[in-house]
Order: structure tokens, then C-alpha cells, then sequence
């Protein structure tokens, strides 16, 4: 399996919590505005201990398109 597939099938099985919806500010920088949804994958962990961000976009069967 490719690492983007990779990708796919961990955002595909996991539940995606929409912390920021799009539209809304950033918490801290308000003139910073969320373009899609923002939030994390539910039972993961990423490097600074919190679940995994994903931005989340409306185009269907699109999946993983960047990783930072």
C-alpha cells in the first residue's frame, strides 16, 4: 500500500471531529478564518499528543490530498 493510500484508509476507518467548523475564526488569530472544516481524527495521535488535524473539503471520494 502507497503512503497516500495509507492515508486514506486511516481518515476512511477513523471519526473525524470537526473542532472548527469552516467559516469560523481562529481562536487566537481572528482575522485568520477556516476555508473548510478543521478538527482532528478521533482515536489518534499525532507528534504533538493530540489526535491527528485534517482539513476537511466537500469533494466526494477525493481523499487525502496533503499532509503537512
Amino acid at each position: 500500500m502507497g503512503f497516500f493510500a495509507g492515508l486514506d484508509e486511516l481518515v476512511r476507518t477513523s471519526d473525524v471531529v470537526v473542532d472548527r467548523p469552516r467559516g469560523t475564526a481562529h481562536p487566537r488569530y481572528q482575522d485568520a478564518v477556516y476555508p473548510l472544516d478543521y478538527g482532528h481524527l478521533g482515536d489518534t495521535t499525532g507528534g504533538d499528543g493530540d489526535g491527528i488535524d485534517v482539513f476537511v473539503g466537500a469533494a466526494t471520494g477525493a481523499g487525502v490530498t496533503g499532509v503537512r
